[in-house]
């Protein structure tokens, strides 16, 4: 049972920091686009997204890092997630203070 319950806990973790990221982009990415439409001229954000200006119109493409920010946050959720749930079924607990 406690191997469901840390497994389930992993994808959890996983499932919710998958979604933040996507968030995240979600919001460079309109970031961006508010940026070029605001007159600001070209925005790059690495390899995630450029944005840019040309003949009153605005373009924004995504790039292949438009993957890096759900997937490391993913993993790095997945993997808090599961030694959290692995910490708890040991039932092991940070040191007592001395008094």
């Amino acid at each position: 049972m406690t191997t469901q319950r840390t497994l389930f806990g992993s994808f959890l973790g996983g499932l919710l920091a998958l979604l933040s990221g996507v968030v995240i982009d979600g919001g460079l990415w309109l970031w961006a686009f508010a940026s070029v439409l605001s007159g600001d001229g070209a925005v790059t954000i690495g390899p995630i997204v450029h944005a840019s200006a040309m003949e009153g119109s605005a373009t924004t493409v995504s790039g292949p890092g438009l993957l890096i920010v759900p997937v490391g946050l993913a993993l790095v959720g997945a993997v808090l997630a599961w030694l959290i749930s692995r910490r708890s079924a040991t039932g092991t607990r940070a040191a007592e203070p001395r008094r």
